[in-house]
């Protein structure tokens, strides 16, 4: 999903090697969706691959993305390249390791992000055990592109203490119910 057909010049990597990138043009696979402005929402668990395993294909990301950075991890092309692929009204939800939002490498993706999209909310689960026997600080990303003529307010919800990040897991609270609560309990004048 980050690589294009346009990879498809033998240049790059031999023609087996490009092959077995898979790429793909969405305009060709979906022609109806990317016609009418793309996806209406796209929802997504990135890989979290430092870039150090993928230097075959550093020059074309480099070219293609604006988020590039030479230590980017390469979950920051897919946010990138799901917000060109969803359409002018349309949603993206990713759970991403939050470490792009401070590290040096997630610098360009977090100008893009400013530039072209809107942050509408950041549910942060950072600290707490989304994904069993793997130490990374997630948050999920609610993002749109950004509307002609002004930003709305971006909604953050903070990280659930362990107990209620249990009734989430066992599915006796939802997430949308305990930023609800969360919420609640902000005092007027807090980030929202």
């Amino acid at each position: 999903s980050l690589i294009g057909t346009n990879i498809l010049t033998g240049q790059l990597l031999v023609s087996e090697q490009e092959r077995q990138l898979n790429p793909m043009d969405f305009a060709q696979r979906f022609p109806e969706i990317m016609k009418h402005g793309g996806f209406d929402a796209i929802v997504g668990n990135p890989p979290y691959v430092r870039m150090e395993a993928f230097t075959s294909i550093k020059s074309y990301l480099k070219e293609h993305y604006s988020a590039h950075e030479e230590r980017a991890d390469f979950y920051t092309y897919f946010i990138e390249r799901a917000l060109s692929l969803i359409n002018a009204k349309g949603v993206l939800g990713m759970i991403v390791s939050n470490k792009f939002s401070v590290a040096k490498y997630g610098q360009p993706l977090r100008k893009t992000l400013d530039q072209v999209a809107h942050i509408s909310e950041i549910f942060d689960f950072a600290g707490v055990p989304v994904f069993k026997g793997a130490t990374v600080r997630t948050f999920i990303l609610f993002t749109s592109r950004k509307a002609h003529g002004g930003m709305g307010t971006t909604r953050y919800v903070p990280v659930p203490d362990l107990d209620t990040f249990k009734k989430i897991e066992r599915g006796t609270m939802s997430v949308a119910d305990y930023a609800k609560a969360a919420m609640q309990r902000l005092a007027p004048g807090q980030l929202t």
